[in-house]
């Protein structure tokens, strides 16, 4: 999370990337008057997330269920 702090949730493998995107959006209002965007990574390696209706399982991100 930008202030720091790790938060945890499982997701569906059939889902879209767009539900983790609202989901961390939806923590604490990540988005501003004066930012309309930000942008979801992984860090090992280094991969920004961009295609939103592509599903998890596509991207490469593993799920717990």
């Amino acid at each position: 999370m930008p202030n720091g702090n790790v938060t945890q949730r499982s997701f569906n493998k059939n889902w879209k990337l767009i539900e983790v995107y609202n989901f961390v959006n939806s923590l604490e209002n990540v988005l501003t008057e004066e930012e309309t965007e930000f942008d979801l990574i992984i860090p090992f390696p280094l991969k920004v997330l961009d295609k939103y209706d592509e599903l998890l399982t596509n991207i490469g991100i593993n799920t717990n269920t």
